[in-house]
C-alpha cells in the first residue's frame, strides 16, 4: 500500500512539474497571450495589442508586458509597459479570473471628450466593466477581485489638460478603497500647474475617514479687470483631514497665496498710498476647520482658528473665527471675530442673500463691534496712520448690495468718550473698473468733543498745526453736517457750536491741486474770546480762504495762502463799525492784510501784518483815512 501512495505521489509530481515546463515553452505562453487578448479584446469591443505575457505558477503572477488598447475611432487610447497579476490561478478552473492584486508600470492614455462627442472616447471602457459578471465566448469571467493596486510613473492627457503621478497606491476591501497613496502628482492645464507632493487617504466603506495631503501646489494665470495677465501661485504644506463623530476637522499649515501682475506696486510713485495691492501679495496662513454638515446644496461649517500674515503689505490677521452655514439661496455668518494686530472685529449675525435672475446680490450684519488702533491698518491702506495710537471703539450697522454698501447707527469714540461721532454713511461705485468712479458720503448726526482732545488727535498726523489757541478758545465743540469722499478730493460742511458762537463752513481739500479752500461764516461771534483780544466785541461775517497745502520752503508759524470776508457787523472798544471788508495774504512768515470800511463821506481802514497766530496781541497796525471827493 505504501509502495503504491509513494508510485501515486511520484506520477503527480511528475506531471505538475510537466505542467511547469509546458506552461513556460514558447507555445503555451503565446497561447496565453492570445487568449489574454481575446478576452480583452471581446469584453472592450477594441483592439487590442499585447507584446508578450508571462505565468509564474507557484507566485501565481500573470504579467501583461506592452498592452495597447485603441478607442472606438481606432486612435491610440492607453499604452501600459507592464502589468503583473496576482491571480488566483485554480480559480480559473471554475471558468472566473480572480485578481488579488495588481502592479501597474508605466501608463501612458489619450482621453478626450470633445463638444462634437456625444460621449467620451473611454466611456465604452467603463460600460464593458460596469458590469463584470458577463460570460465570454470563452467561458471566462472577468471578475476583478481587487485586493491592491500599485501603479508608477502614470501621463494621462484628457483634452488639454495633463495629469502625472510618480506612485499611487490603492488598497480595496469588498470593491471598495480602503486606503489610497500617491505621490509627486502633477495637474497642468494650459499654463496653469497643480502639484501635490504626497495624498494620504484612509476610508471606510468608500468614505473618507482620514486623509493628508502634503505639499500642495499650483501656479495659473488669469487676466485682470483691465485684461491684463496676473501670474498666481498657492500652496499648502500639509492638510489633515479626519473623521470624528460626524464631523470632518480640516487642519491646513502653510498656506501661502502669491500674486503677481509684474506691475510697478501702486505705491512706488505715490507714497501717501499703502502697501496693499492686489496685484502683489505673499500671504501664508494657519487654519483650522470644523464641517458638520455638508451635501449637494447645503454646508455647515466652523472656522475655529485662523492666521495669516503678509509682512510687505502689512496683513497681519492674527485671529479669525466664524460659524458659517449656507445653501444655494443665502450665506450665514455668526458669532464672526478678527483680529487685525490690535485691532478688533466682531458681529453676531450676517445673512448674504445669493444673487438670482429676479434679485440681486444683497447683505445686512447685526451690529458691528471694532476695537480699533488705526497704526494697524496704515501699512497696508493708509501711511498717514502710521503713529496713530489711539484706541478707537467703534460700532455700526453694515447693509447694501452688489452696487453700494450702506452703514447705519455709526458711533465712534474714545475709551474715555471725550470724542464721539454718530453718523450714517454710504459707499458706492467701489466695482467701477476705474478708481475716480469711487464715492463715500457720511452724514454726521452729531460729534462732540473738546480741544484737547482734538489736539490729541491732530498730533496723531505728521501734519503741521496751525491756529491751535483759537481752537482752545472754542471751549466744548459740537459738529453736526457732512462730508464727501471723492477721487483726490474731500468735502466736509456744517455747523460748528462752541463756545464763542455758532459757526458754518464748507471747504474742500483737493489733494490733486494740494490746496484746501472753502467758506465759512458766524452770527455774533465772541471775537474777542477767540482771538484773546478782549477789545474786540461779536461780530458777523462771512468769509473765504483758500490754504495752500504744498511742500513748505520756510519755518513760518502761518499757514500759506489768502483770505477776504465781509463783516456785517463788528465793534472795537466803544466803537461799533458794519459793512467792513477784509483781506489777508500770508506766506507762511508773515500775514499781511487790509482792512475797509466804505462810508458815504469818508472811508476809514486799516493795513496790519502779523506772524504768528497765537500772539495776536503782537498785531502791527496802519490805520488809514479816505475822503470822498464832492460831487
Amino acid at each position: 500500500m505504501i509502495r503504491i501512495i509513494c508510485w501515486t505521489a511520484g506520477v503527480i509530481l511528475l506531471l505538475l512539474l510537466a505542467c511547469f515546463g509546458l506552461l513556460n515553452t514558447d507555445v503555451v505562453q503565446n497561447k496565453l497571450k492570445n487568449l489574454a487578448k481575446e478576452m480583452l479584446s471581446e469584453k472592450l469591443h477594441t483592439e487590442v495589442a499585447l507584446d508578450d505575457v508571462s505565468v509564474k505558477f507557484f507566485s501565481q503572477d500573470v504579467s501583461l508586458h506592452g498592452l495597447h488598447v485603441k478607442d472606438q475611432q481606432q486612435r491610440d487610447m492607453l499604452e501600459v509597459e507592464n502589468l503583473a497579476a496576482d491571480v488566483r490561478l485554480l480559480k480559473l478552473l471554475s471558468g472566473e479570473v480572480d485578481i488579488a492584486s495588481i502592479d501597474v508600470e508605466g501608463i501612458t492614455a489619450h482621453l478626450y471628450k470633445e463638444p462634437k462627442d456625444s460621449v467620451a472616447n473611454y466611456q465604452f471602457v467603463i460600460d464593458a466593466f460596469r458590469n463584470d459578471n458577463t460570460e465570454s465566448k470563452s467561458g471566462y469571467k472577468l471578475t476583478l477581485n481587487v485586493n491592491d493596486i500599485d501603479v508608477k510613473r502614470v501621463d494621462i492627457t484628457y483634452n488639454d489638460k495633463e495629469l502625472k503621478l510618480d506612485w499611487l497606491d490603492v488598497d480595496l476591501e469588498r470593491d471598495e478603497i480602503d486606503k489610497a497613496i500617491a505621490e509627486h502628482v502633477t495637474v497642468k492645464y494650459d499654463k496653469n500647474v497643480f502639484n501635490i507632493d504626497r495624498l494620504d487617504v484612509d476610508l471606510d466603506n468608500g468614505k473618507v475617514e482620514k486623509a493628508k495631503v502634503e505639499q500642495i501646489n499650483a501656479k495659473w494665470t488669469r487676466p485682470d479687470h483691465q485684461n491684463h495677465p496676473v501670474s498666481y501661485q498657492a500652496g499648502v504644506e500639509s492638510v489633515e483631514i479626519e473623521l470624528e463623530k460626524g464631523r470632518w476637522n480640516v487642519n491646513a499649515y502653510g498656506v501661502s497665496y502669491l500674486s503677481n501682475n509684474h506691475l510697478p506696486r501702486k505705491n512706488k510713485t505715490n507714497p501717501k498710498r499703502g502697501f496693499f495691492d492686489a496685484g502683489h501679495l505673499d500671504i501664508t496662513a494657519n487654519l483650522r476647520i470644523t464641517v458638520d454638515h455638508a451635501s449637494t446644496d447645503s454646508v455647515h461649517a466652523m472656522v475655529t482658528q485662523c492666521t495669516a500674515v503678509d509682512k510687505t503689505t502689512g496683513i497681519d490677521i492674527r485671529d479669525l473665527r466664524c460659524t458659517l452655514a449656507a445653501n444655494r439661496h443665502h450665506l450665514l455668518l455668526s458669532n464672526v471675530k478678527v483680529q487685525q494686530g490690535q485691532t478688533k472685529v466682531s458681529f453676531a449675525s450676517g445673512i448674504l442673500n445669493l444673487p438670482d435672475s429676479v434679485h440681486g446680490l444683497t447683505y445686512k450684519t447685526s451690529p458691528i463691534t471694532v476695537h480699533a488702533v488705526l497704526h494697524d491698518i496704515s501699512r497696508p491702506f493708509a501711511p498717514l496712520l502710521a503713529n496713530f495710537t489711539i484706541p478707537l471703539e467703534v460700532s455700526t450697522v453694515m447693509s447694501g448690495t452688489s452696487e453700494q454698501i450702506n452703514f447705519s447707527n455709526v458711533s465712534v469714540r474714545t475709551a474715555d468718550n471725550k470724542f464721539h461721532i454718530a453718523a450714517a454713511g454710504t459707499v458706492q461705485g467701489f466695482q467701477q473698473k476705474e478708481s475716480h468712479e469711487l464715492h463715500v458720503h457720511f452724514d454726521v448726526a452729531e460729534m462732540k468733543t473738546t480741544p484737547a482732545e482734538v489736539e490729541r488727535i491732530i498730533k496723531q498726523f505728521p501734519i503741521n498745526r496751525f491756529m491751535m489757541k483759537q481752537m482752545y478758545q472754542m471751549g466744548s465743540i459740537r459738529y453736526v453736517g457732512s462730508f464727501d469722499v471723492l477721487w483726490k478730493k474731500e468735502q466736509f460742511r456744517g455747523s460748528l457750536y462752541t463756545n464763542v458762537g455758532e459757526l458754518g463752513f464748507e471747504f474742500t481739500l483737493d489733494q490733486l491741486a494740494k490746496s484746501l479752500s472753502g467758506k465759512a461764516n458766524g452770527t455774533d461771534i465772541d471775537a474777542g474770546t477767540l482771538l484773546d483780544m478782549p477789545a474786540i466785541g461779536n461780530v458777523t461775517c462771512n468769509a473765504d480762504f483758500n490754504i495752500d497745502l504744498g511742500p513748505r520752503n520756510n519755518n513760518g508759524k502761518l499757514p500759506i495762502g489768502e483770505a477776504s470776508a465781509h463783516v456785517d457787523h463788528a465793534s472795537y472798544k466803544m466803537l461799533s463799525v458794519s459793512n467792513l471788508d477784509l483781506s489777508v495774504k500770508s506766506d507762511g512768515m508773515t500775514a499781511d492784510g487790509d482792512l475797509d470800511a466804505p462810508h458815504k463821506f469818508i472811508d476809514l481802514g486799516c493795513s496790519f501784518s502779523f506772524t504768528d497766530t497765537d500772539n495776536l496781541k503782537k498785531l502791527k497796525i496802519k490805520p488809514h483815512i479816505s475822503l470822498h471827493k464832492s460831487q
